[in-house]
């Protein structure tokens, strides 16, 4: 975000002294000040006279189509944060309802593998390690044995075609 930006909205002087109370903790907080620019900027359309107001906060977390979930997740983790601080200064708002972050969550898929699937991955992984072990044992015996011998000037031609063969 811009350091030229300004918040215009109802709460303004808040999310301003919520950002700079955050980066006084360390956080670095660039992404979050976007979102909180997006809130400043949705939050001119509604009364907030008395606080953050439910709608506010419904159509702020509310999915849309083109987001992907970690983007509601954000606004969701955002807007939770911003109304405890709220809170805490005396400030009405509304909470984002948990409803909202259970709706994230439908679409998740865990892919579980099948017994056969596992041992076969653990069969092959127990394969190729052995094999590899084989392969750089006889590597360095051949090497070390060509090397013993005195006949360094082909060594690394032999090397090749012991790799090659393998």
């Amino acid at each position: 975000m811009s350091a030229d930006f300004k918040f215009k909205g109802p709460f303004q002087t808040e999310l301003a002294a919520y950002i700079s109370e955050k980066r006084r903790l360390g956080c670095k907080y660039v992404a979050e000040e976007e979102i909180a620019c997006a809130f400043d900027v949705l939050s001119t359309d509604y009364d907030c006279s008395n606080g953050v107001p439910k709608a506010l906060v419904d159509e702020f977390t509310r999915l849309k189509p083109n987001w992907k979930e970690t983007t509601q997740k954000k606004r969701i983790s955002f807007m939770l944060n911003f109304s405890r601080y709220l809170i805490n200064h005396d400030i009405n708002s509304a909470l984002p309802d948990k409803a909202a972050l259970h709706s994230v969550q439908e679409s998740f898929k865990p892919y579980i593998f099948t017994h056969e699937q596992i041992s076969l991955r653990w069969l092959i992984k127990y394969v190729l390690h052995t094999r590899s072990r084989i392969f750089f044992i006889l590597y360095f015996y051949v090497c070390f044995t060509v090397q013993v011998c005195g006949l360094v000037k082909h060594s690394t031609s032999l090397c090749r075609t012991w790799i090659w063969m393998l």
